[in-house]
């Protein structure tokens, strides 16, 4: 997806669980120009449906492209390939938020049985992955879902670690791509809340040098 995510994926596979900022970031990716068309496709969509003179058309194009987009993240999160990119991060019960985060640095990435969870700061304390927060890599364990009357959709697994565990709940808003997950690390660091969009998401296997 984003140079970081992806290579905090590829490389974290073989290393620790918590990770510097090395490997967090690199100067390249293989699936930048794919990051950059989903948005640049929901931009233009956007923009668009703003164009629509008239005002109730226009109300019912954005509901049906909500629709698709909340299809779309669900049917990832039920097949268990999406990243989360988060465009806020408030931590409890410290109560720090950040409302601007960097979506590309902040984030729960899932791919089949493994997941990332990572989140990064703009403060002079370095944290766990010298980019202001931690980085967490683990096995995700069997996931469950479930959803209320407004048709929300839940989604709750555990990301078992070398170490440590982290519990992981997810919530995908009816009738967008918007979500939220609540991380808790085990280990008494209280929980983190990421809100941002849920999008599909499936890293493409390495090919082979000829």
């Amino acid at each position: 997806m984003v140079k970081k995510i992806v290579l905090a994926f590829s490389l974290m596979m073989a290393g620790a669980t918590w990770c510097s900022a090395q490997t967090a970031t690199a100067p390249h990716s293989t699936n930048q120009q794919q990051s950059g068309t989903i948005e640049k496709r929901d931009t233009v969509q956007l923009v668009a449906v703003d164009k629509i003179k008239d005002k109730n058309t226009r109300k019912q194009v954005k509901a049906q492209l909500g629709t698709m987009r909340f299809q779309k993240a669900a049917r990832a999160m039920r097949e268990g390939y999406f990243v989360l990119m988060a465009s806020s991060v408030r931590h409890s019960p410290s109560g720090a938020i950040d409302a601007s985060a960097d979506e590309q640095a902040n984030f729960v990435l899932v791919q089949g049985h493994s997941g990332v969870f990572q989140t990064a700061g703009r403060g002079i304390n370095p944290g766990l992955n010298n980019m202001g927060g931690f980085t967490f890599k683990g096995r995700v364990g069997k996931p469950t879902f479930s959803s209320n009357k407004k048709g929300d959709l839940f989604m709750n697994f555990t990301l078992v670690g070398s170490d440590v565990n982290c519990d992981v709940y997810i919530t995908l808003f009816h009738g967008s791509g918007d979500a939220e997950a609540t991380v808790t690390p085990a280990m008494g660091r209280g929980s983190f809340t990421l809100r941002g969009k849920l999008r599909p998401y499936k890293q493409p296997k390495p090919t082979s040098p000829r």
